[in-house]
């Protein structure tokens, strides 16, 4: 980076090249390597070789040559750090900014396959952030414009850990929780005991944050969170960003109730928090019966063993709706599916990179690349189980992540007729790749490719109802959950 700097010229910058490249070794100019059912090569993009107006005819012969003669070997175009490296890095100089972002962008370019199908051209934001990242002296504000950087890739995987930048947050909370819902910042969840002093209810709306519209706050962090789409971002706002504090000095509100008064007040920030939430609170029953016809069973806070008393419990029902929102355990599903009449044989198809022989970035047509491992998931249910026979309503929303996602698709193999309702699923299925970068910073992406049968994709838009429900500043208030009541509806109404 140092030596580029220095070239004041077109020839000087490849001369440099020139050495760069020579300095790999010698490689046998006749003997090319064969195209096998084993190896695909053309995975590289080389369409900027030729359309260079900076390098020079030798070395764009050179560079095409390599590729030509490359033979698949084990990958070390991207150093997979899955450890903490280089930890003493401080993000305040040019030279150690210019280094990560040029590792940040490669670890997305050539490991995460879903990389084309975001909405920016990945190739022109080194070009943009180069010199944004140039002149910054403070790590906080580095890692902040990193992590814009990423965002833009929109993986609802894309977790991030940005020390400095986390640390100016502050580990003080606010004694509440809220979310973005019919455009306001609504308390949704609460520190009873904390809140008491404050006459502080779920429902009431933030309008300010010492004396900063929090729209405009809002705003500012939705740059840096993740997610496939507006759902799921503004959830990564409230939960990690939003609610933040440096230091324990009191904070100063402006808050709505439900009267429409609004009031200043003085908020204690606290370093732990037991946060109420009603409708969490109802779910926790695990199942019930809600009426003669029709049962509930919500699959986050049960078990396996939880899961067969309900099936054994309500076979007789009409309609079970089972509620998938939130991140249940593997076995919990296990019990659901070997209980529910199966059907196709494959349901899902999942293609896994190929660490040994991966060359570079994902072409269009990634199905037929053969750096996947095809795996189909078929549906094996122990025919001595006893299936429940009646219709399924499945709920699902933005925090339905990951694995439920991925299991959510397992519920289109059921020959019940399946109704689902809430709101789209996060986006992101399949496997979470962790990667370090210098100074501790952490980051994520989705590493695996799982479509439909079809090769439909749920990456980044994730899964749409049948019926698509919106939460209520109402509902919220009187502790009612609209994707469940309108489920019960959808189930009594139905044929």
């Amino acid at each position: 980076i140092s030596r580029v700097k220095e070239c004041n010229s077109d020839h000087a910058f490849n001369s440099l090249l020139h050495n760069l490249v020579e300095n790999i070794g010698n490689y046998r100019a006749d003997r090319k390597f064969a195209k096998s059912k084993k190896y695909y090569t053309q995975t590289f993009e080389t369409g900027w070789i030729s359309k260079s107006q900076l390098l020079d005819p030798s070395l764009k012969r050179k560079l095409e040559d390599l590729l030509l003669f490359f033979k698949p070997q084990k990958n070390n175009l991207v150093v997979k750090e899955s450890v903490m490296y280089d930890t003493d890095v401080i993000h305040n100089n040019e030279k150690d900014n210019f280094t990560t972002l040029i590792i940040t962008w490669n670890i997305i370019k050539y490991e995460a396959p879903h990389i084309k199908l975001a909405d920016i051209n990945w190739d022109s934001q080194l070009e943009k952030y180069i010199p944004i990242v140039a002149s910054i002296k403070n790590p906080s504000r580095f890692e902040y414009v990193v992590a814009e950087m990423l965002s833009k890739i929109r993986d609802s995987h894309n977790f991030m850990t940005l020390p400095n930048y986390e640390n100016d947050l502050g580990s003080f909370y606010f004694p509440f929780n809220t979310a973005f819902v019919d455009s306001k910042n609504i308390i949704k969840q609460i520190d009873t005991a904390a809140c008491k002093d404050y006459n502080i209810h779920i429902g009431d709306v933030i309008e300010t944050i010492n004396g900063r519209d929090i729209n405009s706050l809002r705003d500012s962090l939705r740059n840096i969170s993740r997610g496939g789409h507006i759902k799921v971002i503004d959830n990564e706002v409230d939960e990690f960003y939003l609610l933040k504090v440096k230091g324990n000095s009191p904070v100063i509100i402006t808050l709505r109730s439900e009267d429409n008064s609004l009031r200043s007040l003085e908020i204690q920030p606290v370093t732990k928090r037991t946060l109420f939430d009603p409708i969490k609170q109802k779910a926790k029953n695990k199942y019930y019966s809600i009426n003669d016809s029709v049962s509930y069973i919500n699959l986050l806070y049960s078990s396996a063993s939880d899961v067969k008393a309900a099936l054994k419990k309500f076979r007789n029902s009409r309609c079970i709706i089972i509620d998938n929102r939130g991140y249940p355990a593997d076995k919990t599903y296990s019990a659901l599916f070997n209980r529910l009449t199966g059907g196709n044989d494959r349901i899902i198809n999942y293609y896994k990179q190929n660490s040994t022989t991966f060359t570079g970035t994902f072409p269009e047509n990634f199905l037929n690349n053969p750096y996947y491992h095809l795996r189909g998931f078929a549906n094996i249910l122990k025919p001595f189980y006893r299936k429940y026979k009646g219709k399924v309503i499945v709920l699902f929303d933005e925090t339905t992540l990951s694995h439920a996602e991925f299991r959510n698709q397992g519920f289109s193999f059921i020959k019940n007729k399946v109704i689902t309702v809430g709101r789209n699923t996060a986006g992101a299925n399949g496997a979470i790749y962790f990667r370090y970068l210098p100074g501790k910073i952490r980051i994520a992406f989705t590493g695996d490719i799982v479509t439909f049968p079809n090769g439909e994709s749920t990456q980044k838009k994730g899964m749409r109802p049948n019926y698509y429900v919106e939460d209520s500043i109402n509902s919220i208030r009187n502790g009612e959950d609209d994707i469940l009541n309108k489920a019960i509806k959808v189930a009594t109404n139905h044929d």
